[in-house]
């Protein structure tokens, strides 16, 4: 699968590295890389839903946030990255490499989808957005 992957984003994946590299500078390095260590490991909302714990009120969208996470790391790192076993685009492309390294970034090793990032911080926002829905519904008794 991730052969068909490769070849069928190898245009997307080129105009994104380009696109990036073509405006790389010290500020957006850094802003991006504060928003790149949020989304790492689900630290945003890990940090989000430890906050939440502490406070009575927002207990169970706190728990609900963190077992929402525990369950997306899980289901993605263990199951779909290794179905879909889709290297990381400068894995096999030079030019996207140097690109990759000109701007900073760190080389992982395991594979890039469907993206560890993206997962977790969709977990979270769900869970909190579902929690929050649940919780209004019963102050305005709508069913």
């Amino acid at each position: 699968m991730a052969e068909w992957l490769n070849t069928a984003f190898y245009a997307f994946d080129a105009g994104i590295f380009r696109a990036v590299s073509s405006i790389s500078n010290n500020f957006l390095t850094a802003f991006f890389s504060v928003i790149t260590l949020l989304g790492e490991k689900g630290l945003g909302p890990l940090i989000l839903g430890a906050v939440f714990l502490l406070f009575n009120k927002t207990r169970r969208a706190g728990l609900t946030i963190l077992f929402a996470v525990g369950v997306g790391a899980l289901f993605t790192n263990l199951l779909i990255k290794n179905l879909v076993a889709r290297p990381r685009p400068y894995v096999e492309n030079q030019e996207f490499r140097l690109m990759w390294e000109a701007v900073g970034a760190n080389l992982e090793s395991e594979f890039s989808f469907p993206s560890g990032h993206t997962t977790a911080l969709t977990a979270g926002g769900l869970a909190l957005f579902l929690t929050c829905t649940a919780k209004s519904r019963r102050y305005f008794n709508t069913p």
